[in-house]
C-alpha cells in the first residue's frame, strides 16, 4: 500500500510561495496565506499536510493513504473559490464531504471540519 509522507508545514509553505512567485502564478496567492495560516495555528504540530502538483492534502496522521481519510485542498483561481474534499475511503459508494468557499473562508471552513472530524481537540478561539 502507498503512503503519502507528510512534510513540515514550513516547506508546504515555501512549497507554494515559490510557486506563486514564479512568473505567472500570483494567482496562487490565496493559497500561499491559507498555508501560512495553517502553519502559525495552534494545532499545526496536530495536522500534516503534502502536495499533490498543485492540491494541499491533509491528514491526522503524518504519514497516510492517498485514497482514505485525507482532507484534499484546492484554489480554483477562475472562479475564486477554495474547494474541500473528504474522501473517508476509495469506495465509490461512501458520500464525500464537500465544500467550497472564498479564500477569506477557507481557513475558517478548515476549523470547522477539524471540529466534525473530531481529529483533536480545538481551542475554542475564533
Amino acid at each position: 500500500m502507498y503512503k503519502v509522507k507528510s512534510k513540515p508545514w514550513p516547506q508546504v509553505i515555501d512549497f507554494y510561495r515559490s510557486l506563486a512567485e514564479s512568473s505567472g502564478n500570483s494567482w496562487l496567492g490565496p493559497m500561499v496565506g491559507f498555508v501560512e495560516k495553517i502553519g502559525a495555528s495552534d494545532f499545526a504540530q496536530k495536522l500534516y499536510g503534502a502536495t499533490s502538483h498543485l492540491q494541499l492534502r491533509i491528514s491526522y496522521l503524518p504519514e497516510f493513504d492517498p485514497d482514505k481519510e485525507v482532507l484534499n485542498v484546492d484554489f480554483d483561481h477562475k472562479n475564486e473559490q477554495f474547494r474541500f474534499e473528504y474522501q473517508e475511503t476509495a469506495s465509490p459508494l461512501y458520500k464525500r464531504w464537500r465544500r467550497s468557499c472564498s479564500p477569506d473562508q477557507a481557513f475558517q471552513t478548515l476549523v470547522r471540519f477539524l471540529q466534525m472530524k473530531k481529529w483533536f481537540s480545538l481551542s475554542a478561539r475564533p
